[in-house]
């Protein structure tokens, strides 16, 4: 497993790593259960800092770039799934569109 250096929420508690090729969301710290695990990544997920972009407009603009593959969904730089991506806050376009 390989992690990079994406980091979601705060930041703090979970990454992002690639699984043969596949991005997962690990923890970065222990947890004493799963479903705490689970709540932390919700929280995570669910915080969005005001004025951003909504994730239906970057998943627009990333569907009109080169990079994008449309039959994965996939961003060929970053090689992220961009419709899990866009909806992760904090999270930014490798060449800065959005």
């Amino acid at each position: 497993m390989k992690v990079t250096d994406t980091s979601y929420g705060q930041g703090k508690d979970v990454r992002l790593a690639t699984v043969r090729g596949t991005p997962v969301v690990v923890p970065t710290k222990r947890y004493s259960s799963k479903e705490k695990y689970l709540i932390d990544l919700k929280d995570a997920m669910n915080k969005s800092p005001k004025g951003k972009v909504s994730s239906k407009t970057k998943l627009n603009t990333c569907k009109k770039c080169a990079n994008y593959i449309n039959k994965l969904s996939l961003c060929k730089i970053c090689k992220c799934v961009m419709v899990f991506k866009v909806n992760i806050p904090n999270q930014q376009c490798p060449i800065g569109k959005w």
